[in-house]
């Protein structure tokens, strides 16, 4: 017999179960959209399949709520270590000297937004950024990108490392440039080598 003392796990049936029914929903949705003969765009039936299917799972997530009790002790551990670190970065730097000594460098488990008007700058600091992560300090870095190709943002990677204007070698102007044509980068001559193999890996 059901007893009030096995009500949370009567309650976790409950709900795996309703996960399971919505779940099943999905799939008959996905199931018309494949076999729908409006002549929609392939791409379109796919995100609309994905929306499905992610529409369950968000339904399911729940936060997780802490009493502040429970978080202060491992706030105050991570304060003392970082305190036993010295002056060192703890963080991930980002390549901006004055806004690394606000932040002490990029942390685990932050969402870091750039925000500003159009063609400010965006997406050029968001590779510095990854430039600084994986070329200096050898970090692994994944960019995604909506606006610019593999091959626009490897070539953004290259004229920053060469300090060299985007414009030569878009333009298939590189050849023959002189890497301190710019303002003079003592770690420039193995800039390209390095970059090369750096950003292939990180646009891939």
């Amino acid at each position: 017999m059901p007893t009030a003392a096995n009500a949370g796990y009567y309650a976790r049936i409950v709900r795996e179960r309703a996960v399971l029914r919505r779940l099943v929903e999905a799939g008959t949705k996905i199931v018309r959209l494949g076999y729908a003969t409006t002549g929609g765009d392939v791409d379109d039936l796919v995100n609309a399949a994905q929306a499905e299917v992610y529409a369950v799972t968000e339904r399911r997530s729940s936060e997780d709520y802490l009493p502040i009790g429970q978080i202060i002790e491992p706030t105050v551990d991570e304060i003392e270590a970082a305190g036993h670190r010295g002056e060192g970065m703890v963080g991930v730097p980002t390549g901006f000297s004055d806004l690394d000594r606000l932040t002490n460098g990029l942390h685990a488990g932050q969402m870091i937004v750039l925000a500003a008007r159009p063609a400010i700058g965006k997406s050029t600091m968001g590779l510095d950024i990854a430039r600084s992560c994986s070329i200096r300090n050898g970090l692994a870095s994944v960019i995604f990108s909506l606006e610019m190709s593999r091959t626009e943002i490897t070539m953004r990677m290259l004229s920053a490392e060469a300090r060299i204007p985007l414009q030569k070698p878009a333009a298939g102007q590189a050849r023959g440039v002189r890497l301190d044509e710019g303002s003079p980068a003592p770690w420039a001559s193995s800039a390209t080598r390095r970059c090369s193999s750096t950003t292939a890996r990180t646009c891939r």
